[in-house]
């Protein structure tokens, strides 16, 4: 078995990956084919990222699923993708939960990305239970359409037939150029810019404040928010409100004063 990503959709990845310093994470639509699996495309939706997870917002990945099945579009929602920075690619405690949330739902296909450009990938189904790890990951070259290329080679025999060889010389660049990764123009990166843009922001928490109920999370009761919180309206970023925390917040008050009095 192996996961099939087209160069194109490759390079989108990896210049997300690449352009996010922390973690970032999407979907792609996928299908079966004999006993691979085909990447037809990679999308991101509303997510809040950090160091340590990336949390996407429920109800914009609704949507994207909707707009995908009402434009026809090929491929079944059955990638989840992230990245893990410039750390190592691996399946951590937080991706093992998701593997195993997202199995419930019939099979999937999984891949984490780093800077540097390795990959992890896996397949899981919940029936029979089965989960392959690390399968292959083949990076697909995209050639021109086979009329094309038929037509190409035709060019080239009768080149050759007829000892221009700066004309068969010319059609093999012209003919490589086609095969090799396809054109990333302006267009395409400010396409990948505005997408990436639309939906990935920084967590962000309100700074501790022993006399307010909103503070910023401290690190060494180890809490990681749980739920996707709306932008609020009017803010360039949004803002993780730690409510659970609103429970423990006398008795944190009161250690602050111990330690600090």
């Amino acid at each position: 078995m192996k996961l099939i990503i087209p160069k194109s959709v490759h390079n989108k990845l990896m210049y997300w990956t690449r352009k996010e310093k922390t973690e970032c994470s999407g979907f792609g639509y996928v299908d079966i084919q004999g006993e691979d699996i085909y990447v037809h495309d990679a999308i991101m939706a509303k997510q809040l990222n950090s160091s340590g997870d990336t949390e996407i917002d429920p109800e914009d990945l609704t949507l994207k699923q909707y707009e995908h099945r009402t434009q026809d579009k090929p491929g079944r929602f059955k990638l989840w993708w992230h990245t893990h920075g410039p750390m190592s690619v691996f399946w951590s405690g937080t991706d093992h939960k998701n593997i195993a949330e997202l199995m419930q739902h019939g099979w999937f296909s999984f891949l984490v990305l780093n800077h540097d450009g390795k990959m992890k990938a896996a397949y899981g189904q919940p029936s029979p239970k089965l989960l392959i790890d690390d399968i292959d990951v083949v990076i697909q070259e995209e050639l021109t359409d086979l009329s094309d290329l038929n037509k190409v080679v035709r060019d080239i025999r009768a080149a050759h037939k007829s000892g221009d060889l700066n004309e068969v010389y010319d059609l093999f660049i012209n003919a490589a150029s086609e095969m090799s990764d396809p054109l990333i123009t302006e267009e395409t990166i400010a396409a990948w810019d505005a997408e990436f843009e639309a939906h990935a922001r920084k967590k962000v928490y309100k700074k501790y404040d022993p006399k307010n109920a909103g503070f910023k999370r401290p690190h060494y009761m180890g809490h990681t928010p749980s739920r996707y919180e709306e932008m609020e309206a009017g803010k360039d970023d949004p803002v993780y409100l730690n409510k659970e925390f609103a429970a423990v917040q006398g008795e944190f008050a009161k250690w602050w004063e111990d330690n600090n009095g």
